[in-house]
C-alpha cells in the first residue's frame, strides 16, 4: 500500500542505554499519539458489526488508518481501469509518474491459452511487479448478471484469467442492462444479480482468489434484495472488496464524488470490507460527472479533497483510495 502511516518505524535506540523509567515514559507517549492519530482507540470508530470480525478490520484500522490530527505525510492510493492495450512498458511508467498503484487490466476468457493476449500479459505481469504495481484482471458484461448462463460464463472467466498466475485479484465489471438500482428498481433484476454475485464469490473463495465488484453509487435505493436491505449490501457481502462509479468532478456541494459516494463505503466499512471510491475521465455525458476537459493539476485537486473527506470520516479504515475510469481518458489530461 501506498499509503504512508503515523507510525511506520519507531528507532528510540539500543535498549540498555534507555532507562526503565524513561522506556516507561516513551510507552505512555506513543501510546498517547497512536491514540491522537486513530481519533481516539480503534474500536471505539469501528461500528459494534464489525469491530470484532477476527480483529481483521481493527488491525487494519490500527496500522493504516491516517491521521485526523497530526500527521502531515499522507499519500493518496490510487488505481485505475485499462480497457485497451497500450505497449506495455508505456503503460507502467505512466502507471508510476501518476502514482498508480494497482491495475485493473482487460483480458478474455482465452488469457490462459497460448498466444498473443497469453504473452503481452504475461510481460505485463513482470513489468508490473518490477515497478510494485499490482495487476487484477478485468472483465464484466451485463449478461453475467443474469445467475444463469451469463453468471457462468463469468466463473469460466475467472478461472481462465486467475488460472494463469499472472494477477492479484480478479475485479468484475458487472452492470445490469437497464442498471437495477436507480431510477427504478426492479426486483427480480437485483435479485438475480445478487445471487449471480454470491455464485462468482463462492468460485473465488473455493480457490482463494481475491474478488472485486464495481457498484453504482445508486444501488442502495434498490431495497429488500435478498436478505440484505440494499443491492449495495448485497454486492458488498459478495465481494471481497468494491470500487464506487462516484462520478463527480467535485468533491462536494451535495452532489460531489463524496457526498455520492461516502453511503457505499460507509456500508462497506460497516461489513469489515474494503471499498474505494471512482473518477471518470473520458468524454462522456453529463459533463459534469468526468474529467474530460479539465487540467491534471484541477483534478487532482479534486481527488486530494475527496481523500481529505474520506480520511476523515468514520470509514476511513475501509478506504483504499480512488479508481482512475481510464487509461485511455486519463493518460489526454
Amino acid at each position: 500500500m501506498r499509503r504512508t502511516t503515523c507510525l511506520n518505524t519507531v528507532v528510540i535506540g539500543d535498549a540498555p542505554s534507555i532507562s526503565r523509567f524513561a522506556a516507561s515514559a516513551l510507552a505512555i507517549l506513543l501510546t498517547i499519539v497512536i491514540s491522537a492519530c486513530a481519533g481516539g482507540s480503534p474500536s471505539a470508530r469501528l461500528p459494534a458489526s464489525s469491530a470484532n470480525q477476527d480483529g481483521a478490520l481493527l488491525t487494519m484500522h490500527a496500522k493504516t488508518s491516517p491521521c485526523n490530527a497530526g500527521c502531515s505525510s499522507l499519500s493518496p492510493l490510487r488505481s485505475m481501469w485499462v480497457w485497451t492495450k497500450p505497449d506495455n512498458q508505456t503503460l507502467i511508467n505512466f502507471a508510476v509518474a501518476r502514482g498508480v498503484s494497482e491495475i485493473f487490466y482487460f483480458v478474455t476468457s482465452n488469457v490462459n491459452r497460448p498466444g498473443t493476449e497469453n504473452s503481452r500479459v504475461a510481460d505485463l505481469k513482470g513489468r508490473a511487479a518490477t515497478a510494485g504495481i499490482k495487476l487484477d484482471a478485468l472483465n464484466g458484461d451485463p449478461s453475467w448478471a443474469d445467475n444463469g448462463t451469463g453468471t457462468a460464463e463469468a466463473i469460466i472467466w475467472e478461472s481462465n484469467a486467475m488460472g494463469t498466475g499472472f494477477f492479484s485479484g480478479a475485479h468484475f465489471d458487472i452492470e445490469p442492462n437497464p442498471p437495477v438500482g436507480t431510477p427504478r428498481c426492479n426486483s427480480s433484476e437485483a435479485n438475480n444479480f445478487a445471487l449471480a454475485l454470491s455464485a462468482i464469490h463462492a468460485n473465488s473463495v473455493s480457490r482463494g482468489w481475491h474478488m472485486e465488484e464495481d457498484v453504482q453509487f445508486g444501488d442502495s435505493g434498490c431495497t429488500s434484495v435478498l436478505s440484505y436491505p440494499t443491492l449495495t449490501d448485497a454486492i458488498i457481502a459478495n465481494s471481497d472488496e468494491i470500487t464506487v462509479m462516484s462520478y463527480r468532478n467535485v468533491a462536494g456541494g451535495g452532489n460531489g464524488m463524496w457526498d455520492i459516494g461516502q453511503d457505499a463505503l460507509a456500508r462497506a466499512h460497516i461489513a469489515g470490507k474494503s471499498a474505494r471510491l471512482g473518477a471518470e475521465t473520458n468524454n462522456v455525458s453529463p459533463p459534469n460527472i468526468t474529467f474530460y476537459g479539465h487540467s491534471l493539476s484541477s483534478m487532482s485537486n479534486v481527488l486530494s479533497q475527496v481523500d481529505a473527506l474520506a480520511w476523515g470520516s468514520p470509514s476511513a479504515a475501509s478506504y483504499q483510495g480512488i479508481a482512475i475510469e481510464d487509461y485511455a481518458g486519463y493518460s489526454k489530461l
